[in-house]
């Protein structure tokens, strides 16, 4: 997030869903996150902020990702809310799991999926990088989202297809047989 942009508020639903294409006998889907149990903030989060950044964050250590209830979701009853300010010389990251942390094998799946919706619109080179966390901490290399995602038209929902392959054949030291954040 090392670029500079306007506060933008992205709401969006993570999923993984893996096996889409699969044949439907092996094909599996995987949700890191899909409706919080509260409509405050998601348990199952973590975020990061480094000064002069700023971002949106939520619960008793501000560590958690923030819920959008107002906001009707693509799918389910709420969505998570992402809402940032990159400033040079500032940082941020904001992953989410699935319920209680569970770690899940993504060796054999083949697309990630997520649902983008700004409320004012965004330009596609000024979303935010994307990366996987095993149970061991060890994330892989952040990859942009502007290769999968066309610009971000004022309260429309996007759905955004990522190939796994680009994740698991990049050659980062990570054990894709034990992913807990994405």
């Amino acid at each position: 997030m090392k670029h500079t942009l306007n506060r933008k508020l992205i709401s969006f639903t993570l999923l993984l869903m893996t096996g889409l294409f699969c044949n439907s006998a092996t094909a599996q889907t995987y949700l890191y996150f899909q409706d919080s149990p509260s409509g405050d903030y998601y348990e199952f989060s973590w975020m990061e902020l480094t000064a002069p950044s700023e971002l949106e964050r939520m619960g008793s250590e501000l560590r958690r990702f923030p819920v959008e209830v107002n906001t009707p979701a693509v799918q389910g009853t709420n969505c998570l809310r992402l809402k940032w300010k990159s400033v040079a010389g500032g940082d941020w990251i904001a992953i989410a799991a699935g319920l209680n942390w569970t770690d899940k094998n993504l060796t054999n799946t083949d697309t990630l999926i997520f649902w983008l919706r700004s409320v004012e619109g965004l330009n596609s080179s000024n979303l935010p990088h994307i990366f996987m966390e095993d149970v061991s901490n060890v994330k892989t290399t952040k990859h942009s989202f502007s290769a999968w995602c066309s610009n971000l038209a004022p309260g429309v929902w996007n759905r955004v297809a990522i190939p796994m392959s680009m994740f698991l054949n990049y050659g980062d030291p990570v054990d894709f047989t034990r992913i807990k954040t994405i």
